[in-house]
């Protein structure tokens, strides 16, 4: 199990009701008990809104965060994609190529979201060590 050192910056995958299957960006604060880790998500907040959500993590559920990736040549239909979308990063694919913007379907959203090229990577899977990029069929 890979290891976090107190605050690293990673990415969370939840399991919240809504939000699952996406990856957060958040920040270690210290382990909490053993393959745990209490982290605070850098765009989540509590209910309350007063601050930024804390929750304690299993190591299994973070990774670090991908490197930057400029996409030259945009993607083209059927490609995987992450998708920024209500504050996380989503697992989708392009469903139809426009000029601006393309809609991105997102399996465990229901209905299709356009979406800023600009904000979106290709998809990344995290094989430990390290991050790949996920090719679509």
């Amino acid at each position: 199990m890979m290891k976090f050192t107190q605050g690293i910056q990673v990415e969370v995958l939840t399991d919240e009701d809504g939000l699952k299957g996406a990856w957060f960006a958040a920040t270690t604060i210290e382990p909490s008990g053993e393959d745990k880790y209490l982290i605070e998500y850098k765009t989540l907040r509590n209910d309350d809104d007063t601050e930024f959500l804390r929750e304690v993590i299993l190591a299994c559920n973070i990774r670090p965060c991908p490197p930057e990736i400029i996409v030259v040549d945009g993607f083209k239909v059927w490609d995987a994609v992450d998708a920024y979308y209500n504050e996380g990063w989503w697992v989708g694919v392009i469903a139809k190529r426009k000029r601006k913007g393309s809609p991105i379907w997102i399996s465990s959203l229901p209905a299709l979201t356009v979406k800023s090229p600009a904000q979106d990577v290709p998809s990344l899977i995290w094989s430990r060590p390290k991050i790949k990029i996920h090719r679509s069929p």
